[in-house]
């Protein structure tokens, strides 16, 4: 799960510095769990949006966020069945990684 909290650094307005949004990723797979503290650039969640839209509507595709900062890399495939799979990798603000993979019905 992505949730936007807030811009980076708080009240930019400009759009070099006020496109870049903390936003945290929880992720979860099997038993393992993290939280990175990733930002991310609102055209790379809104192209991650867009490209999971189309993959849901047209009953199959894939959709890829890779940040900015190589913090995060992850692929979602949709299936003509609406399961849905999420690869990736993740960097913790330790620089510590951690490779995921998740699939749902």
């Amino acid at each position: 799960m992505i949730r936007v909290r807030g811009r980076m650094p708080a009240g930019a307005a400009d759009f070099w510095d006020g496109n870049w949004l903390f936003s945290p990723v929880d992720l979860v797979a099997g038993g393992f769990s993290a939280r990175v503290p990733a930002g991310l650039r609102a055209e790379e969640l809104r192209s991650f949006r867009e490209q999971l839209a189309k993959a849901y509507a047209g009953f199959g595709g894939l959709a890829r966020l890779t940040s900015m900062e190589e913090r995060l890399d992850l692929t979602a495939t949709v299936a003509k069945s609406g399961r849905d799979e999420v690869e990736g990798a993740a960097i913790d603000g330790r620089g510590e990684q951690a490779v995921v993979s998740d699939r749902r019905a």
